[in-house]
């Protein structure tokens, strides 16, 4: 049944998508430049030997729901000159009473009124400047429909590819923002630096005046300039490259490419669309469609006691070919159960709340099974990141935040909290139903990339094509696929078993009184993505065992996670359109 309602929900799915890139090819036009909120955006370049960038933002509001009216950076913001590409905030401010705020790449606030601290600091992203509505502090009232204003003046320091003889900056204006129906550039240039100029927008036109280029157009999406500029003309980060106007032409050049395209490819696109439904049930039934088996709807017992709590998670869970967080924490609850590791939980008192932390200590290397590949990954991330044979998250977290040392620390958690081994899981599940839609993936990325430079349109309906192809890949493997064996009765005893733990009212009627069966429950429950349900009853049973009290600690690896792929990611500043740096844009919450 769980795989006809998933089928179902799949086919839904596709169609509702389809329906809606049909109805999108036709009114994309009309609302693209519109909604609650719009933004005229002016910007002013100077190029000299530090490059000045003066920022005005004119914001239309037409609901009554913002508080905040904001324009954020992609990459660093900074109030003063550091030694790694950043934008150099040197003023800001509004012609009206408003609330001024600044929240840099530090995470610092700095607010014009210290009553709206608390309401940046909590929704402000890092790299953000804007304004406050002082009455939604005053009475919780929003901004009135009305235009306001921000205007801004910075210093950019941007990564900059020179051969010696030609420099090439991309600075992206703008990148993710509300929709900007009028954009106005005008690049200052008394020394005659500037070479060329690749403005990159929805729809823009591009003039040389006496003292530099005017650029005028509208952007939903990306507004960029790429600049060739002589070399030395402003201060940045160099990167050597060979042939710079060279690289600069190919990378500009499909982006400017238009032509026209006959109207039986938007009928055969469209044709395509409407009838995915119809691909998705004739692969389902050649080669995702299982024999049936019949199992209890309920199990109060493990199916198979032998397998590694990791491998039902990444293959009984989801989707058959990977796994997830809880396949590392419910395999930390099993080396603990085994007594191969100690873990003792932690609270770190900070100024504003308690930071929860755990420490982890190898107590016995002879209880890993060194051939299970899942289990030796946890040894030896547990082993490279322990001082003093300790592995503290606390330091986890200052690693973390190191941009040089981030890097590695990213790539195992990754590993170990979004496990993928399809060489392993191939022996579970056959996927050629799966590499069908694989494909057609592949090939409609290629169709919208190339539609994209053609016409719009087109480029909306094959991206709904790539969408629907997109969910039959995402969606679990062993949907459009064919489990081997008997694996898909032992899938369905572990749904069953998922059910059972997720049932108080069955729990309390098979409650065992030995204590290591709870273990055994929580340890699968929590591979099964039911762990909490254990732990509340056991709560109600008064069983008390240590794995509960640091079973809600283990999420500290997954922030841990998070903040090192912050730290690690690179800037901007390469070739091409959507290439540059700074990014960002403009919008309100």
């Amino acid at each position: 049944m769980s795989e006809l309602r998933d089928l179902i929900k799949l086919i839904v799915l596709v169609t509702l998508i389809g329906v809606l890139g049909v109805a999108l090819t036709q009114v994309a036009k009309s609302i693209r430049y519109g909604g609650d909120l719009t933004v005229d955006y002016t910007a002013n370049l100077t190029i000299s030997k530090v490059l000045l960038l003066q920022e005005s933002y004119v914001y239309h509001v037409k609901a009554y729901r913002y508080k905040m009216l904001y324009r954020v950076w992609n990459d660093p913001l900074t109030l003063k000159k550091e030694n790694f590409p950043c934008i150099v905030l040197r003023g800001v401010g509004n012609s009206a009473r408003d609330i001024i705020y600044v929240k840099d790449y530090y995470g610092r606030v700095h607010v014009s009124n210290p009553v709206a601290l608390d309401l940046v600091e909590r929704l402000a992203e890092r790299n953000e400047i804007g304004i406050v509505c002082s009455q939604y502090l005053e009475s919780g009232k929003f901004f009135n429909i009305g235009d306001y204003s921000l205007n801004a003046l910075y210093e950019i320091y941007p990564p900059i590819q020179t051969d010696g003889r030609f420099d090439h900056v991309n600075l992206k204006l703008a990148s993710n923002h509300a929709p900007y129906p009028s954009v106005k550039i005008f690049i200052y240039d008394p020394n005659r630096s500037v070479l060329k100029v690749y403005p990159h927008m929805d729809d823009f036109r591009l003039r040389r005046v006496e003292d530099g280029w005017t650029i005028e157009g509208r952007s939903a999406g990306l507004v960029e300039v790429e600049l060739i500029l002589r070399h030395g003309a402003i201060e940045g980060f160099y990167q050597n490259v060979s042939n710079v106007l060279d690289l600069t032409e190919m990378a500009n050049a499909p982006y400017y490419i238009k032509e026209n395209v006959s109207k039986v490819l938007e009928i055969f696109y469209t044709t395509v669309v409407l009838g995915f439904p119809l691909i998705v049930l004739l692969v389902y039934k050649r080669y995702g469609r299982e024999k049936p088996f019949v199992v209890p709807e309920y199990l109060s017992y493990v199916p198979n006691p032998n397998r590694k709590p990791w491998t039902v998670n990444v293959v009984f869970t989801g989707d058959a070919m990977r796994g997830d967080k809880n396949a590392f924490f419910a395999t930390l609850l099993d080396l603990y159960r085994r007594g191969a590791i100690d873990v003792e939980p932690y609270e770190v008192r900070g100024l504003v709340k308690s930071r929860r932390e755990l420490r982890i200590r190898i107590l016995d290397k002879g209880k890993f099974d060194l051939k299970d590949v899942y289990e030796y990954r946890v040894l030896r991330f547990i082993e490279r990141y322990s001082e003093n044979d300790v592995l503290d998250t606390r330091r986890l977290r200052e690693i973390a935040r190191n941009r040089k040392m981030s890097d590695m620390l990213s790539i195992d958690l990754r590993d170990l909290l979004n496990w993928r081994d399809a060489r392993f899981t191939r022996q579970f599940v056959e996927t050629k139903g799966k590499k069908i839609f694989h494909g057609l993936t592949l090939a409609f990325l290629i169709l919208t990339f190339l539609n994209l430079a053609i016409r719009g349109d087109l480029a909306i309906l094959t991206l709904t094509l790539l969408a629907q192809s997109l969910c039959c890949s995402l969606s679990p493997s062993q949907l459009l696929g064919r489990w081997k064996e008997d694996y898909y009765r032992e899938k369905l005893e572990w749904e069953s078993f998922r059910r059972f733990l997720s049932n108080l009212a069955m729990i309390k009627k098979y409650a065992p009184e030995d204590v290591r069966v709870w273990k055994e429950w929580l340890v699968y429950g929590t591979a099964l993505g039911v762990g909490d349900r254990v732990v509340e009853a056991m709560k109600s049973f008064n069983i008390e065992i240590p794995e509960v009290r640091f079973y809600s600690y283990y999420p500290v690896f997954v922030t841990t996670y998070r903040t090192s792929i912050r730290a690690s990611s690179s800037s901007g500043g390469g070739f091409g359109a959507g290439g540059g740096f700074g990014g960002g844009g403009a919008g309100g919450r």
